[in-house]
């Protein structure tokens, strides 16, 4: 991984708020990862680049991606649910509900804004 490329995901993470989100070993271990890297050009130890796979991760990570896990965690709750009570066997059309991706990411926008409220 290079200079280029670690600084060019630190500058986005600034934009997107995420860098904020980030524990203060995480930081440094980023930020020393990109001296590391202008200093050599590029890092190869893979052990530094598995742990920094990790905190990119969380850097790059959008917020649909957030409202899409959590529409993807109440869907697979809800299936169980259904399943476990026999629902499919007179609605089977619900099972494709579920796995509809605007369906899916209603399900997340719902969980974040009860969430927020703190009904969940």
């Amino acid at each position: 991984m290079t200079y280029a490329e670690l600084s060019a995901i630190r500058e986005r993470s600034y934009r997107n708020g995420n860098w904020r989100k980030l524990t203060r070993t995480e930081r440094a271990l980023y930020n020393a990862s990109l001296g590391l890297a202008r200093l050599r050009g590029k890092l190869v130890n893979s052990a530094l680049l598995a742990t920094l796979r990790g905190i990119i991760v969380k850097l790059l990570r959008r917020f649909a991606d957030v409202v899409f896990e959590l529409g993807a965690r109440r869907a697979e709750a809800l299936r169980e649910l259904y399943r476990r009570n026999g629902v499919f066997s007179w609605l089977p059309l619900l099972e494709g509900l579920l796995d509809d991706e605007g369906y899916v990411l209603w399900l997340g926008n719902r969980e974040l804004i009860l969430k927020g409220i703190g009904v969940v």
